[in-house]
């Protein structure tokens, strides 16, 4: 489960106001929203790579709300500046394993199941500059 309850947070002018949102298990959504309308303030506030004003974020019954962004465990990728462009993609994907010193045998399985579900393993040697934006 994850919550986020009357979240306030600002970036510059900008402020976001009384933000619900409750996802359960295994759900997928998507937020939507014409250009400045938050998208990206929400996720940034909900990463903890800016500060909220107000409200709660729990994440499987942990409240994180105030967790530093490391500690949460939770992860996006921008289409633009998210990714190391000299790198293949599966050396992106597993970038952040290798960063952590994590054993091969320990990521390699969910790698693997992750490119499985994702159907990309026909782009794994690819470059990332030679694969379309969206």
């Amino acid at each position: 489960m994850f919550e986020v309850e009357a979240l306030n947070a600002r970036l510059g002018g900008f402020h976001l106001q009384d933000i619900h949102l409750l996802l359960g298990e295994g759900e997928c959504h998507a937020v939507l929203g014409p250009s400045g309308s938050g998208k990206s303030t929400l996720l940034n506030a909900i990463l903890g790579s800016i500060p909220i004003t107000d409200g709660h974020i729990r994440l499987g019954g942990d409240e994180i709300t105030r967790w530093p962004m490391e500690r949460r465990r939770l992860g996006y990728v921008p289409q633009h500046l998210g990714l190391f462009p000299h790198l293949s993609v599966h050396e992106n994907l597993s970038y952040s394993a290798r960063a952590r010193k994590l054993a091969r045998d320990d990521f390699e399985p969910l790698l693997d199941r992750l490119v499985e579900i994702t159907a990309i393993g026909n782009l794994l040697d690819r470059r990332i500059a030679t694969l379309s934006g969206g």
